[in-house]
C-alpha cells in the first residue's frame, strides 16, 4: 500500500480537487470534501458526477495516479490540437481546465469544446491509449480537405497552412513542407534533432 504523501485534507484539496486523475488505467473526476480523512476522494467516470456511479476510495489505492500518461497532439473530427500542461499552475497534480493549454497548430483554428469535455472525450482516451491515423491516412485526410490538420502521434501532425500547402509539426513548431510530387516532405531544419528524426523515422515520415 503506498502512504499519503499529504500533510492533510485541505493539502489533498488543493492539489485533486475538480481534477482528472488516472483509476486502473482510466480517466477518472475527482472531488475532494475537506471533512473527510486525510487522503480519501471520491472518483467519478470522467463524463458524469452521477452520485450513483461515485466510488470513494484512498488516494494510498495503488490503482490510483494522478500522473497522466504523456500529453500531447490529440485529433478531433476538425483538426488536429495540442495538449500541455501549464507549468504556472505546477501546484494541481490532477488535470484541471487551468492547467491544461489547447494550442491549434494553425492560428485560424478554434476550439469550440470547453476543456473538460475535451478531456472526458474519446478524442482525449485515443491520446491516452496512442491512437492515431497512419501517415497515408492523416495525408488522405488533409489533401482531400476532410480535416485541416491531423496527428500521426503525441509529436507529430501536419496541417493546411496555406492554399495546397501541407506543413509538418512537431510539437507545435513547423519543421517541413510537404512536396506532393516527390511525397516526402523537405525539412526546413537542417540541425533538427536526432530525436525527432528517430520519431519521424518510425512513423514512416520520409523527408529530405
Amino acid at each position: 500500500m503506498k502512504t499519503c504523501p499529504y500533510i492533510n485534507q485541505n493539502d489533498v484539496h488543493m492539489r485533486l480537487n475538480n481534477t482528472f486523475c488516472m483509476y486502473e488505467g482510466k480517466l477518472v473526476f475527482v472531488t475532494v470534501n475537506t471533512t473527510f480523512d486525510v487522503g480519501t476522494i471520491t472518483i467519478y467516470p470522467p463524463d458524469t458526477l452521477s452520485a450513483a456511479k461515485a466510488r470513494m476510495i484512498s488516494i494510498t489505492d495503488p490503482k490510483f495516479s494522478f500522473v497522466l500518461p504523456e500529453l500531447g497532439y490529440l485529433n478531433t473530427d476538425e483538426c488536429a490540437v495540442y495538449l500541455s500542461k501549464n507549468p504556472d499552475r505546477i501546484q494541481k497534480q490532477g488535470l484541471d481546465s487551468q492547467v491544461l493549454r489547447f494550442t491549434p497548430h494553425n492560428k485560424r483554428q478554434h476550439l469550440d469544446s470547453s476543456v473538460s469535455s475535451i478531456v472526458s472525450s474519446s478524442y482525449f482516451q485515443n491520446m491516452l491509449d496512442n491512437k492515431y491515423p497512419s501517415l497515408q491516412e492523416a495525408l488522405h485526410l488533409v489533401l482531400e480537405k476532410k480535416k485541416e490538420s491531423a496527428a500521426i502521434s503525441k509529436h507529430v501532425a501536419i496541417g493546411s497552412v496555406a492554399r495546397n500547402m501541407l506543413c509538418l509539426f512537431y510539437d507545435t513548431r513547423p519543421i517541413g513542407m510537404y512536396n506532393r510530387k516527390r511525397g516526402v516532405f523537405s525539412i526546413t531544419d537542417e540541425r533538427m534533432p536526432s530525436l525527432v528524426l528517430s520519431r519521424l523515422n518510425r512513423l514512416g515520415v520520409s523527408y529530405e
